[in-house]
């Protein structure tokens, strides 16, 4: 910035609004005005405020206040992709199976799965398998079947079940005690114990 030329000791001078000092030589300046340009006011005396020093806390101030709303319109923009993050939800697979159970196996079939051992829980949640439910439906008198519904969120169903669950020896151990409770139906194909079925209707 240059110096106000022709005036005598310490001048101040106001830019575009904001008033900032300057040094320079010549007689008293005139009292504080605010034009769009530079022009000369007075050092303040004892009891005034220095307009100088009010303008940058204004400016200072204005710095402050826009920071923070910069970093709350930063914040609020991350809430927004995070939140567009969570909407999208992993492709879900549905799957329904069936199989078949003795009347005289339903007590202890419901009684383990009353207290299912938490490993298999793990498993299960391992193989990206969630929403699991088991049905019991009577079909006709005293012939039984239960009814599984799963959602699974992987890439493939039939390679996880095979590498994570079949070698998983609590999940192992769980089926020495479930599987002689039930039987596979009539129409299964040879590699199934549960019986897969074909969705023919789904609604959200």
């Amino acid at each position: 910035m240059e110096q106000l030329a022709g005036k005598a000791a310490f001048g101040w001078m106001v830019v575009t609004g904001l008033a900032v000092p300057a040094f320079g030589a010549g007689s008293q300046c005139n009292r504080h005005r605010h034009f769009s340009s530079a022009v000369e006011v007075d050092a303040p005396s004892a009891g005034e405020v220095d307009p100088v020093q009010q303008s940058t806390e204004e400016v200072t101030n204005m710095g402050l206040i826009g920071k923070i709303s910069m970093l709350a319109m930063a914040c609020l923009l991350v809430g927004a992709m995070n939140l567009g993050c969570a909407q999208q939800s992993p492709k879900v697979k549905r799957y329904g199976s069936v199989i078949g159970i003795k009347k005289e196996n339903i007590p202890e079939y419901k009684r383990l799965h009353a207290d299912t051992w938490p490993g298999v829980l793990k498993k299960i949640k391992d193989c990206h398998i969630q929403n699991y439910s088991i049905y019991l439906a009577e079909v006709k008198p005293d012939e039984y079947y239960l009814f599984s519904y799963f959602e699974y969120t992987g890439d493939d169903l039939d390679k996880e079940i095979e590498e994570k669950m079949k070698n998983d020896p609590t999940t192992k151990k769980w089926w020495s005690h479930t599987d002689p409770l039930q039987f596979k139906v009539p129409t299964a194909g040879e590699n199934e114990w549960w019986h897969n079925l074909e969705e023919v209707f789904h609604t959200d």
